[in-house]
């Protein structure tokens, strides 16, 4: 056993608040990462939106009713996974479990492995994403989005930016709570990977995976075409290495942060597409034709959700 995993055994034993925290973050991995799968099914049995009544500037409280009426249904969808979806929950369980159990050595290569090569150029990537993962930095680009797209009567562009700020905010509200509870101390504070300060430790789960992982589930759905998944869901990992090289976070608080993120963006998505009425913005494949008379090949893309 290495030096540092005798300390942490010291700890757990000394320390009933780390106890508590050791066996708390255990207990709500599935919560935070169970709603990475979320079938139809699920959805269809939380409360239903309210159709055409989450208008910001027609109805605000409206909008504020729908945002409420999401985070509920965020809340209850993990309680509700049966079958396959529940087997899957496990999966991510697994994985979490496995993640923590290593977070000491694992952490300690990738921050290794960034000090030159291949390494240290993702980190730099990850660097350079950073703010996209602060919602106070990406939220007034949302909002004003979502205005502009209201005030020019696209409705896929104001859905899709709803989408973006219901499931920031929803994540985020979820995340403060879980992080007060916990207590996670950060790397980058010199602390063990088992040290838990319930009101005062930020480092579970990572926010900055939660809040770019909506962004890379949001977009490409809506993009709908794969060369976009792959650089966005690539980006994300990105992120997540350099939220761990940098000593922000440890290993499984990155991969927490990524599930709870993906997963509240999921049931927002489909509860916000059905009350409005849509899918994807970009719902139909681009069309080509051949104009008889000139001979000229045109390329068609059909967005989504323009009012007359």
């Amino acid at each position: 056993m290495t030096a540092q995993g005798r300390d942490g055994d010291l700890l757990l034993r000394r320390s009933p608040r780390a106890r508590i925290g050791a066996r708390a973050v255990l207990a709500v991995l599935g919560v935070l990462a169970s709603l990475s799968w979320t079938p139809a099914s699920l959805i269809a049995q939380s409360p239903p939106p309210d159709p055409d009544r989450d208008d910001l500037l027609d109805r605000p409280h409206g909008f504020v009713a729908a945002f409420v009426s999401d985070a509920w249904a965020s809340t209850i969808a993990p309680f509700q996974l049966r079958g396959n979806d529940a087997w899957a929950l496990g999966g991510v369980l697994a994985i979490g479990t496995l993640l923590y159990a290593a977070d000491g050595p694992l952490s300690a290569d990738i921050v290794e492995s960034a000090d030159g090569g291949l390494g240290r150029h993702i980190e730099s990537l990850g660097e350079t994403l950073d703010p996209m993962g602060l919602m106070g930095k990406t939220n007034p680009y949302w909002i004003a989005g979502m205005l502009v797209s209201d005030l020019a009567g696209w409705e896929g562009g104001e859905l899709v930016f709803k989408e973006l700020l219901f499931s920031h905010w929803i994540a985020g509200l979820g995340r403060q709570g879980m992080r007060r509870v916990l207590g996670r101390r950060r790397p980058d504070e010199g602390a063990d990977p088992r040290t838990f300060d319930p009101g005062e430790g930020t480092a579970l789960p990572s926010g900055h995976m939660a809040t770019f992982t909506q962004v890379a589930a949001i977009l490409s759905h809506h993009i709908d075409r794969w060369p976009a998944t792959v650089a966005l869901y690539g980006l994300a990992g990105a992120m997540a290495y350099e939220r761990v090289s940098s000593e922000k976070h440890w290993a499984s608080d990155a991969w927490i942060g990524a599930a709870w993120g993906w997963g509240v963006a999921q049931v927002v998505m489909a509860r916000r597409e059905e009350s409005a009425g849509m899918g994807s913005l970009f719902g139909r494949e681009p069309s080509l034709a051949v104009d008889p008379q000139t001979g000229g090949i045109g390329l068609t893309f059909r967005f989504s959700g323009w009012r007359p």
